[in-house]
C-alpha cells in the first residue's frame, strides 16, 4: 500500500531507498521538439584551445515548467529560480599516474565559477558522488553526520527529514540500500 508521503518519496528521494517499484501512473507534459547542443573548445581562464582528457561540463535547463513545482511538491528542490545547473566532470583510468590532477582541475573550476553563481555554489545534485561533501562508507553504515552533510545539500533540510521519516516508516531496518541511500532513523542512534 502506497500512501501519499510514499509517492512523494520515491517521486524523488533517489533510486533504490524505499523499496522496490512494480508500477505507477504519471500525468506527462508536452515537450519541446528543439534540443541544442554546442561545444567550447577553450579554458575558460586562458581563452586557449588547450586539451584535456576528459573535462566535461552538462547545462541542465531547469526552467519553464520544473520552475512551476514547489521545493516541498517533490524532494528534488533544485529548480526556483534556477535556469540551468552546471555539472562539471571528469575521468581517469586505472593506469593514470597522477589522478589527483584531475581532482585538482575538478576544485579549481569550482573555484573559477563560484563568484559567477548566483544561488546555492556547491549545492549538491541527488546520485552524483561529490568527495568534497563526503560519502558513506563501503559497508554502507549510514553515520548522522556524514548523511545529514550531504543530505541536506541534495534535498534541502526540510525535504532531507521528511525522507528519513518516509524511510523510516517503509524500511525501518535499511534492507534497500546503496552508497547515497536515505538512511532510517534508527541508524541516527
Amino acid at each position: 500500500m502506497m500512501g501519499k508521503d510514499l509517492f512523494w518519496a520515491i517521486r524523488g528521494g533517489g533510486g533504490g531507498s524505499f523499496g522496490i517499484i512494480l508500477w505507477w501512473k504519471i500525468k506527462l507534459v508536452p515537450v519541446p521538439e528543439t534540443v541544442t547542443f554546442f561545444r567550447v573548445g577553450k579554458t575558460l581562464e586562458q581563452g586557449a584551445t588547450k586539451l584535456e582528457e576528459s573535462p566535461s561540463m552538462v547545462w541542465t535547463p531547469l526552467g519553464g515548467m520544473m520552475s512551476r513545482i514547489s521545493e516541498s511538491k517533490i524532494p528534488y528542490p533544485h529548480r526556483k529560480g534556477i535556469l540551468f545547473m552546471i555539472q562539471y566532470l571528469t575521468a581517469w583510468g586505472d593506469g593514470d599516474k597522477d589522478p589527483e590532477r584531475h581532482i585538482d582541475w575538478i576544485r579549481e573550476v569550482y573555484e573559477y565559477m563560484t563568484p559567477y553563481v548566483f544561488n546555492s555554489p556547491r549545492q549538491a545534485y541527488v546520485n552524483y558522488r561529490d568527495l568534497d561533501l563526503g560519502i558513506n562508507k563501503n559497508n554502507m553504515c549510514f553515520d548522522w553526520p556524514i548523511t545529514d552533510h550531504w543530505g541536506i545539500r541534495y534535498y534541502n533540510e526540510d525535504n532531507f527529514k521528511r525522507l528519513v521519516r518516509v524511510k523510516t516508516k517503509v524500511d525501518p531496518h535499511n534492507f534497500f540500500r546503496h552508497e547515497q541511500s536515505i538512511p532510517p532513523l534508527i541508524n541516527y542512534y
